[in-house]
């Protein structure tokens, strides 16, 4: 599950810092680029809504599944279709498998964990996530600058198909509850939300706003700014978040959260003040080190 999850954030990340760039080639305006980078988190938002349905219709792994299914579709649709208004109803779709294959992945992998070790477990199964976001990005930006936008969506589908074909091999058995669970009827205000969980989801939506900020948009940045090889960023940041994130896990599952996330927001404030500042390689792969020791800690 761990490779499964890897690959699929490969599939997902060599697009993107590369997608904005394309569909700005096929003349989209800054808004439509926006759009573009902003709908696909509505999306992944939206399905999750209904993951308690599907879970008890059709299982974790059956919803896996379909999420990386809906992820290779979406990702086929990149390659034929070229009008910004049928990249945003690709890009949709590939909301809807993103945010079911990573809840889904999860979840599974939770069932696992130790308790006692859910904080450091989760940092490791992070781990091929990590490996994913330090190599996908500046390979898809080598893939989209050096052969062309055919290339990268190929390599993004083989990312997501293998990822399909890794989690199939897992044999583990969902775990079941203990006694049979009654079907019951959620509120919208619980469908949003479950009690107590409010501080961690306004922490992870500010947090997701820098994040995908920097993510989506740093190779348009560095662009202008005239920085090569900007690939680099991604590199250098994700070493040090395959560093801190086993680190972080053992912290939290010693101290709590907020010993974690106080820190992480600290480290992560001082590489967006290093972005902004950035002229020059040397400055942009110093943020670098703080986004991968911030992002590290907080995710």
């Amino acid at each position: 599950m761990t490779a499964a999850n890897g690959l699929l954030f490969a599939g997902f990340h060599i697009l993107l810092p590369t997608l904005p760039i394309y569909v700005a080639s096929l003349g989209a305006s800054g808004s439509e680029i926006g759009l573009i980078a902003g709908i696909f988190g509505y999306s992944a938002i939206f399905i999750r809504l209904f993951t308690d349905t599907g879970v008890r219709a059709f299982g974790k792994k059956t919803c896996l599944y379909a999420g990386l299914l809906f992820s290779l579709l979406a990702t086929a649709g990149y390659a034929l279709l070229d009008s910004v208004g049928a990249i945003v109803a690709a890009r949709v779709i590939h909301g809807f498998g993103f945010g079911l294959s990573t809840t889904f992945a999860a979840a599974l992998v939770a069932d696992v964990i130790p308790a006692s070790r859910r904080g450091e477990g989760i940092g490791y199964f992070g781990l091929g996530s990590t490996i994913a976001m330090a190599l996908a990005p500046a390979f898809g930006l080598v893939l989209l600058s050096d052969i062309s936008p055919w290339a990268l969506f190929i390599a993004s589908g083989v990312a997501t198909l293998a990822a399909l074909l890794a989690a199939h091999q897992d044999r583990t058995a969902e775990r079941e509850p203990a006694l049979p669970v009654p079907a019951v009827h959620l509120s919208f205000r619980n469908r949003l939300y479950e009690a107590g969980t409010g501080v961690p989801a306004i922490l992870t939506i500010l947090f997701g706003a820098a994040y995908g900020s920097v993510n989506t948009f740093i190779a348009m940045m560095a662009a202008e700014a005239g920085i090569s090889s900007a690939g680099l960023f991604f590199i250098v940041g994700t070493v040090f978040i395959f560093l801190s994130r086993p680190f972080g896990g053992r912290l939290l599952d010693r101290y709590g959260a907020f010993a974690v996330v106080i820190p992480g927001a600290l480290l992560y404030c001082v590489a967006l003040a290093l972005i902004l500042a950035a002229g020059s390689l040397p400055m942009l792969l110093t943020a670098s080190v703080f986004y991968g020791l911030g992002a590290g800690l907080l995710l």
